[in-house]
């Protein structure tokens, strides 16, 4: 199934979030649990990024961490492949900084923990 039907496997999509340098981001429903969750489709796949992508969707299907955002499925569908992840709604990060400027240093700091605390949970297992 393709984007332009609104529908990737089981998920409707609801709108396109954005675009990385490997990936499309859309925002999608999973009707079976009436959820929303992002769907990343990797663009331009070659053996290698489809393997790094693989690689990197199991090893994060197994982070349980709230700074991480959690990874439900890994898809291949019409030769394209998606990974999909937890739907956070609210601002990036960016925006937040932006908008707090001048930031006061305990609002600093709780983001710098949060941070922190999911740099340390993948760390500890091997991820740099």
């Amino acid at each position: 199934m393709s984007i332009r039907s609104s529908q990737i496997g089981n998920y409707k999509i609801l709108g396109k979030l954005g675009e990385g340098g490997m990936a499309l981001i859309y925002k999608a429903l999973q009707p079976a649990l009436q959820r929303t969750v992002v769907l990343k489709k990797l663009k331009d796949p070659n053996r290698e990024i489809i393997n790094r992508f693989k690689q990197g969707a199991l090893l994060s299907a197994s982070f349980n961490q709230e700074n991480l955002a959690a990874i439900y499925d890994f898809l291949y569908i019409g030769k394209s492949y998606y990974l999909v992840m937890e739907y956070i709604d609210g601002e990036d990060l960016r925006t937040i900084i932006d908008s707090m400027a001048p930031m006061s240093s305990y609002a600093a700091a709780l983001i710098i923990l949060g941070i922190a605390r999911g740099l340390e949970y993948t760390h500890a297992r091997n991820i740099i």
